[in-house]
């Protein structure tokens, strides 16, 4: 892959190749904000989650080779797999296919998310092979050898590895709005909420390991006294002495009896109601609660993910959770997306493409090969479009005539290839159809290639109980042969007296 050298423009602004001049060293680092994003990305779980998230969904994007619009505004026109088109096989080769291009998302997802850049490299290995990977700040720097300024990858902490000629570091990064050549993304202004959600997270920590916080205090009248036991000899306190022990004993064994019966004391009195228990830990805890939700809701409006990733989906049906993916892959993920696209574009494709066309290598025979159209770097979110269920809707309309077989199909998961165009296998659906209603019995038997010797009186059943039927061996020449009769209906008639019963010993 060759060096890709050409004047930045607007559309570059946010995906520039670092060129390999003679002129003076440029440090790579990040500024301060940036560095303390890192912090808070390693140690804020609730930010943590959202750029994981984040990162998780655009991981299942997929990369794809696509024709440039012409107008501005137009979507870009991918190119089919087979056309042969030599953009195809180079985006396929990408991180070495779609494993590793989701792992590459997933990263740059992260580097644009919380620092708000970071350097795209396709190292070139063996002359044959290349390593892709986002680099930050931390793991890339230049310096001069013989007069040439050289790149290098940091490997672990204390090994350096220099990048081959071949491989062109891209810096790609999410413009600030009035410096257009500094880095930004929403992590620069949640910073200040993070600090606090941190400090809160601090305190219930401390709370959480403090003795006094968690088991409170119990204040005993000073009139009450107790005898010395021997078993604490120098003790300045008898009962505290005691009543410390008797509490360690339960906890070191939880099945004696001393962690199931009270600690028996006596005092006066008047002195008894005054001892009282104090825990001071429930209040502090309720407030810091309310305090560190709060904190957590400006967090989640603040940076680029659905603020219910970090407040949760309690209370939101598959309608709503369909609206929040359809809402964020429209706004968060496209907008990510494209600025990654196009730095693959501007710093893998465009001279990878070019140096096939030094080297004038033979296109397939037949193949629609356009030279003057440009080809970018695309994706395709089909893994990811979240569409609601309109199946029982498609069935209700498809059952009314309201719409095509071929929309039933497509909205209830299925394809026109999985439709039903068989004829011998139609007639006998709606012949087993048929015969379930005794009004179209006869024409549903005739589809299934049964002949009835006698018309069918529906709804009447035949005398003598069940009919008789010969079948012969020809499935076409099947023969039903079924009784004409029917018993007289006796509902209406008046029913017949019964006899008088005869009479015993003449009377």
């Amino acid at each position: 892959m060759g060096l890709f050298k050409r004047k930045p423009n607007a559309m570059l602004a946010s995906a520039q190749p670092v060129e390999r001049t003679d002129g003076a060293s440029s440090n790579i680092r990040y500024d301060d904000w940036q560095d303390e994003g890192w912090a808070m990305y390693d140690n804020l779980g609730e930010f943590r989650q959202g750029v994981t998230w984040l990162g998780n969904v655009l991981a299942r994007a997929r990369l794809i080779s696509a024709y440039a619009p012409d107008t501005p505004g137009d979507e870009p026109e991918p190119i089919a797999p087979d056309s042969g088109d030599p953009s195809v096989e180079l985006v396929q080769n990408i991180a070495h296919g779609i494993g590793g291009q989701a792992e590459l998302l997933r990263s740059a997802t992260v580097h644009l998310t919380v620092p708000g850049e970071g350097w795209f490299v396709g190292e070139v290995v063996d002359d044959q092979d290349a390593a892709w990977k986002f680099y930050s700040a931390d793991e890339l720097k230049t310096r001069r050898i013989e007069g040439k300024k050289v790149y290098e990858v940091r490997k672990d902490d204390s090994d350096w590895h220099l990048l081959p000629d071949e491989s062109l570091p891209i810096r790609v990064w999410r413009p600030h709005d009035r410096r257009h050549w500094e880095a930004d993304s929403s992590t620069r202004a949640a910073l200040p909420i993070m600090r606090r959600l941190e400090l809160l997270n601090r305190r219930v920590d401390a709370q959480a390991q403090s003795r006094l916080a968690s088991c409170g205090v119990y204040w005993v009248p000073s009139e009450i006294t107790f005898p010395p036991n021997p078993a604490f000899p120098g003790s300045t306190d008898p009962f505290v002495s005691e009543f410390m022990h008797l509490g360690m004993t339960a906890i070191k064994t939880p099945g004696s009896a001393a962690a199931a019966i009270p600690y028996v004391g006596r005092a006066p009195a008047e002195y008894i109601e005054k001892i009282r228990y104090d825990e001071f830990g429930a209040q502090a805890d309720m407030e810091l609660q309310a305090k560190r939700e709060f904190e957590i809701r400006r967090l989640a409006t603040a940076i680029d993910v659905p603020p219910e990733v970090l407040l949760g989906m309690v209370g939101v049906n598959h309608w709503g959770q369909w609206q929040i993916e359809e809402s964020a892959l429209k706004t968060t993920v496209t907008s990510l997306l494209e600025l990654i696209v196009w730095s693959l574009t501007v710093g893998y494709l465009t001279p990878a493409l070019s140096a096939v066309r030094d080297r004038e290598v033979p296109i397939d025979a037949g193949t629609d090969y356009d030279p003057q159209r440009k080809r970018i770097v695309w994706y395709d979110l089909s893994e990811l479009s979240v569409r609601p269920d309109k199946s029982q809707s498609a069935l209700a309309l498809n059952d009314s005539l309201t719409i095509t077989t071929k929309s039933t199909l497509r909205e209830t998961g299925f394809d026109e290839t999985d439709a039903l165009v068989d004829m011998t296998e139609l007639r006998k659906r709606i012949g087993l159809q048929f015969i379930k209603n005794p009004a179209t019995a006869e024409a549903g038997l005739e589809l299934l290639g049964i002949t009835v010797s006698a018309p069918i009186n529906a709804g009447t059943p035949a005398p003598g109980g069940e009919p008789s039927a010969s079948i012969p061996s020809g499935p076409g020449d099947t023969t039903i042969s079924l009784p004409t009769g029917a018993p007289p209906d006796t509902r209406d008639a008046v029913p017949t007296p019964l006899p008088a019963p005869a009479s015993v010993n003449g009377s």
